[in-house]
């Protein structure tokens, strides 16, 4: 059970960080915040800070930071240079906790050292991204590999037991995977946002699809996540049957 729990915390801990990215950038490039939330849907608890709503709301899955806007002009508004920062706040933040969860690692199993602390580490970051891309490409070709909240936790819990070593590895391949996940081109997640405002700034004709192509997107991950929901109850299901 404290495998369980311990994934979930650290699922929790992960998405925190990457929304705090996202905070960040945002208050450094002078964005107002209007939300910081954990989860979506109808606010269950909070605070009110600086003009930012702190909250966790009813859906746990992800989490999301909103600009004090009315409407899309308003958004337009803000320069794309601080939209691109503002977007890459996310990523950035998990990726930078990679190298940082190595280097404790590293100093766990094989003790402090200069190559331990300030070389291995960001080797073994760079090695860990490369073979993420690799396998996200292999989605396409074997779709049945995806695995969702559930799955995770599933798995997760049962490699991490009573281990902080596996805990510790276990947020090294999360933190890596919600930052090569999210910078996928795709409308809804944050690489395909940078891609749009890009696109914005040759061109401010493409704003009119922005909308069309984030609601598009927003579809193809509502999909994704029942698509892998329903592949990992199954799973789990069939496992428990043969376990009987």
């Amino acid at each position: 059970m404290i495998g369980y729990i311990s994934m979930v915390a650290l699922l929790g801990a992960l998405i925190f960080i990457h929304e705090a990215g996202h905070f960040i950038a945002g208050r450094w490039m002078g964005i107002p915040i209007r939300t910081f939330s954990l989860g979506f849907g109808p606010r269950i608890v909070g605070f009110k800070k600086g003009g930012t709503d702190f909250r966790i709301s009813a859906i746990p899955f992800g989490g999301y930071v909103l600009p004090e806007i009315d409407d899309m002009e308003t958004f337009h508004n803000i320069p794309v240079r601080k939209r691109i920062v503002f977007s890459l706040g996310g990523p950035a933040m998990n990726l930078i906790c990679v190298p940082i969860l190595f280097t404790l690692l590293n100093i766990m199993t094989s003790g402090p050292s200069f190559v331990n602390v300030l070389i291995l580490p960001w080797a073994q970051s760079a090695l860990l991204m490369a073979g993420m891309l690799i396998s996200f490409l292999s989605i396409f070709t074997n779709p049945g590999s995806l695995s969702g909240v559930v799955g995770m936790v599933s798995q997760g819990g049962g490699f991490i037991g009573s281990d902080i070593t596996r805990f510790v590895q276990m947020g090294i391949l999360l933190s890596m995977n919600l930052a090569v996940f999210n910078l996928l081109p795709i409308p809804i997640l944050d690489g395909g946002k940078i891609v749009m405002y890009a696109l914005e700034r040759m061109s401010v004709r493409t704003r009119r699809i922005q909308v069309t192509a984030s609601i598009v997107g927003l579809v193809l991950m509502l999909a994704l996540m029942i698509y892998t929901t329903v592949l990992d109850v199954v799973s789990l299901v069939l496992e428990a049957g043969l376990h009987s």
